[in-house]
């Protein structure tokens, strides 16, 4: 942008400054604002893709991937608070599998949770898909009042309560299907609603999947 306000006539006449800008008053102007208009164009752009590219996978639904990722920071962004002696900010992510660009995105300091997003970045009618990051048995149960379903990773130790158990293929990757609870009520963390439990295997490597099961 620098380059372009210093070389192009047009940007330099009619956008940038008086006199130009230089690069450190560009860095100082957009520590301090931009994420507003960051996040509108954002939210504008990814709308207007989503109309013009073709679902790839439209047989399984609307399919939401989300994450949420660090991002280096200077110590100037006082906001970013992480640890002493370092700035990290925190993007949180939904990225429709369907169409393969990103959707929904909110930034926040590094030290700030990963779980509350999801309600924000999962829309009615949506599948999340997560890792075992987001695991909480105490946020299984609202988004299915919500019309949301999920596919989330699960640890393995994982205790359950199993309501029926599935037939499956000797020859599938699929060693495991059942509908269950998760948790337990001795420790205060059981799901109300039944959920979809499936594990596979991939090279060998066991693998726990998790997704709602509407009844």
């Amino acid at each position: 942008m620098l380059q372009v306000f210093e070389e192009d006539n047009f940007s330099r006449e009619n956008i940038a400054p008086k006199g130009g800008i230089k690069k450190s008053s560009f860095s100082e102007a957009i520590n301090e604002r931009g994420l507003e208009q960051m996040q509108f164009l954002f939210k504008e752009l990814s709308q207007e893709a989503s109309d013009l590219i073709p679902d790839r996978y439209a047989g399984f639904g609307e399919l939401v991937a989300i994450d949420g990722s660090f991002i280096n920071a200077v110590l100037s962004m006082s906001w970013a608070d992480y640890r002493k002696g370092s700035k990290k900010a925190k993007i949180h992510l939904s990225f429709n599998l369907n169409k393969a660009i990103p959707s929904k995105i909110f930034l926040t300091n590094g030290k700030a949770a990963e779980r509350p997003f999801v309600e924000k970045m999962l829309s009615p009618g949506q599948t999340g898909v997560g890792d075992r990051g987001y695991q909480k048995h105490s946020l299984f149960d609202s988004p299915q009042d919500e019309c949301k379903s999920f596919v989330i990773r699960i640890k393995a130790n994982t205790s359950q309560i199993l309501i029926r158990e599935y037939k499956v293929d000797s020859d599938s990757i699929v060693f495991y299907d059942a509908k269950v609870l998760l948790g337990s009520a001795q420790n205060n963390n059981l799901t109300q609603r039944p959920l979809h439990l499936v594990g596979y295997r991939i090279k060998k490597q066991i693998t726990g999947w998790q997704r709602t099961e509407k009844i």
